[in-house]
């Protein structure tokens, strides 16, 4: 799962701290054993909650054999008052595993496209490194 919101995260064009953010909204779903509105919106606002995101969750329930209203936007058909919706906890855990696996997203995850990004990474790569060799020393 973490490594299909990483993945999710570089294609969409998010930060690392925006897919931090979502994952542990989402988190809290796949414990709950399904997302809510207030979940969806954590996703929205770290800028994941996109077309891509919305159609391979579909493609996954149905697929699971779950029936969507299509007359309904994506946020009105996962707010159902009853609480039995279909953006269950293993659709959403079964989405990301093909997100960790999807060629074209892990291309974006392995490329750094901006200034930031590349600051970004290296900052990560300083705080690995670095977290290694404490685990090493100290233990």
């Amino acid at each position: 799962a973490i490594k299909g919101i990483a993945n999710l995260a570089a294609g969409s064009g998010s930060s690392a701290q925006q897919a931090s953010t979502a994952m542990y909204q989402l988190s809290q779903a796949i414990a709950a054993g399904r997302v809510n509105l207030q979940d969806w919106n954590s996703v929205v606002n770290a800028g994941m909650g996109g077309k891509l995101f919305q159609d391979a969750l579909k493609e996954t329930a149905r697929s699971m054999g779950a029936v969507i209203d299509e007359t309904q936007s994506f946020r009105d058909s996962i707010s159902d008052k009853d609480g039995t919706g279909w953006l269950t906890s293993d659709v959403l855990l079964t989405t990301l595993q093909k997100f960790a696996n999807d060629p074209s997203l892990l291309q974006a995850a392995t490329q750094v496209k901006t200034f930031t990004a590349l600051i970004d990474t290296m900052k990560e790569s300083v705080q690995s490194g670095w977290s290694g060799i404490y685990r090493t020393k100290f233990k």
